[in-house]
């Protein structure tokens, strides 16, 4: 994921200096900002998430050959309220956007989001199950208080398969998308607004 400003180019954040930190959210608040999904238009189905039971690929994913990203799968990073939800295009299993919500202090955010960055930027490539994937960082939107992205590159043998990664904190929230570039972009607007109608009641 050329050379971009660091993850979490601060966006509006020098006119809310002046302003206290947003206060963290609780699940029951987080779930109600999620995507539907009607967010995302016709032919799109919620998936079924059981967090307590990590998928086959969560168990058996590992980032050889990037040190950082592998220290970072790892240590699973969470955060004290979270909620996710997975959508996916009827008849289209690749077409598939997974979104998490995640909340604490604005300071902690962002130093996760920092680490998460770090990770990215620190390999271009590695593999997972004796598959190639690259590491592309991209300049995200500039939507909330700080953000970063990438787009991962699979060569597998049965084709190349694209996934977008976007993270971006608003006040106490931080929003987290990935999965198929075009269902990502489609998804992004409608998940931030959600997320920024509620960080203005509270802000």
């Amino acid at each position: 994921m050329a050379a971009s400003p660091s993850p979490g180019a601060p966006g509006s954040s020098q006119e809310k200096k002046s302003a206290a930190p947003a206060a963290p959210l609780t699940r029951s608040a987080l779930q109600a900002l999620l995507l539907t999904a009607s967010d995302l238009g016709p032919g799109y189905v919620a998936q079924p998430t059981d967090p307590a039971a990590p998928s086959a690929d969560e168990e058996s994913s590992e980032a050889h050959g990037c040190p950082a990203l592998q220290a970072m799968d790892q240590q699973n990073i969470t955060f004290p309220a979270q909620v996710e939800q997975a959508f996916s295009a009827q008849g289209n299993s690749r077409q598939q956007v997974d979104e998490t919500l995640g909340s604490d202090t604005p300071a902690k955010l962002d130093a996760t989001l920092s680490k998460i960055s770090q990770a990215y930027r620190s390999c271009q490539s590695f593999t997972v199950n004796g598959v190639t994937a690259t590491i592309n960082v991209i300049d995200p939107p500039a939507l909330g208080d700080q953000r970063f992205g990438y787009v991962m590159t699979i060569a597998a043998p049965s084709g190349t398969t694209a996934i977008k990664g976007l993270a971006i904190r608003e006040g106490s929230v931080i929003l987290m998308l990935s999965g198929d570039p075009a269902v990502v972009d489609r998804a992004l607007l409608a998940a931030f607004d959600k997320v920024r109608s509620r960080a203005s009641k509270t802000g």
